[in-house]
């Protein structure tokens, strides 16, 4: 398949990946990042899509085992500070504080949207390239750095509020 004819049939299919994640309970974000995961598989397969009767039905089918694996992934826990023992050089104030701050980071984390949350992520914590991101999510590379400098900005200004 070339890439003219995949570009042409990709809007369909990717709709049809969205709208069968959503109707699995998926919420829209996880949906549009389980649609954005069948295009980066399909896109992989583009020389073996003509083997297959029904492309539809395989997005179907895709979307339906990637829901699924969703599902039964576990939730990664979330560390708990106070269970690590802190350095000795801290004072108990300085030990507090660092607990402090690590709570108030965590919480505006997961109040960023899921895209930005997901970005930031991959790229502080994972260190993946801005080329990685922009593959992994189906996007332009601009758009993962601007993702990226976005999520940073909110946090920065959740910052200057807090001092």
């Amino acid at each position: 398949m070339t890439e003219a004819t995949f570009k042409h049939i990709a809007a369909p299919l990717r709709e049809t990946a969205r709208t069968t994640a959503l109707a699995f309970g998926i919420n829209e974000s996880q949906a549009e990042d389980l649609a954005q995961d069948v295009m980066l598989k399909l896109w992989m397969m583009r020389d073996d899509l003509d083997r297959y009767r029904s492309l539809n039905s395989l997005v179907i089918v895709m979307t339906r085992h990637l829901a699924t694996d969703n599902r039964r992934r576990k939730q990664p826990t979330a560390l708990n500070v106070e269970a690590f023992q802190i350095s000795n050089s801290f004072s108990p104030h300085e030990q507090l504080e660092e607990i402090e701050n690590d709570r108030w980071l965590r919480q505006h984390l997961k109040n960023l949207p899921s895209r930005q949350h997901s970005v930031l992520m991959m790229r502080q914590v994972e260190h993946r390239s801005y080329q990685e991101i922009a593959n992994l999510l189906g996007i332009t590379e601009t758009s993962a750095r601007s993702l990226i400098a976005r999520a940073r900005k909110s946090l920065f200004e959740e910052y200057k509020k807090r001092m």
